[in-house]
């Protein structure tokens, strides 16, 4: 996060990237434009973790209400793709690909979600399971209905960080608007 401030990294960053580094293909998919994303994946992935970065971009960037990521648009087999994602409509059509985190703002305030992560895409790339079948049976994901950015609800699953003492927020989108 590094909206009007400094950039605040969510604790555990060097650590989930040393865990992908051999093993999954990390590309950076965010509604930032080139500048801003080129700027912030050189501060925070310094061991050249990240292949790739989607920016901003017509083809899927509405700037309106309801924007999502269309996961085909990056060429992948689905079932070895994983989003991890702050904006419930962003994975919309592909909530078997999806987990959605808590928004990340820094502060004091204690954020074990990278953590949590880290041990989930261990386990993953340890089941030998498609990405849509480990979703579905992990036991730190839980599958329910969030209100999305039109109004509605689209059933995701979220990062059950219960475990991890997770802070209570109003979600608010804050790519809309911000051009």
């Amino acid at each position: 996060y590094s909206r009007e401030g400094p950039l605040y990294a969510r604790p555990g960053l060097d650590e989930f990237f040393a865990a992908c580094k051999d093993k999954c293909e990390v590309i950076v998919w965010t509604a930032g434009l080139r500048a801003y994303a080129q700027a912030i994946i050189r501060s925070i992935d310094k061991h050249n973790v990240v292949k790739h970065c989607v920016y901003r971009h017509s083809k899927w960037f509405t700037g309106q209400a309801g924007y999502r990521k269309d996961l085909a648009l990056l060429g992948r087999d689905l079932d070895t793709t994983l989003i991890i994602e702050n904006t419930p409509d962003c994975i919309r059509g592909y909530q078997q690909n999806g987990i959605l985190v808590e928004d990340y703002e820094g502060g004091e305030r204690t954020d074990n979600t990278i953590p949590a992560l880290t041990e989930v895409v261990r386990a993953l790339v340890d089941s030998k399971l498609t990405v849509p079948q480990f979703v579905t049976g992990c036991p730190i994901l839980s599958k329910g209905p969030v209100q999305t950015d039109v109004g509605d609800y689209i059933q995701v699953y979220t990062l059950n960080v219960g475990l991890w003492k997770p802070g209570q927020h109003t979600r608010v989108n804050r790519d809309l608007g911000a051009r």
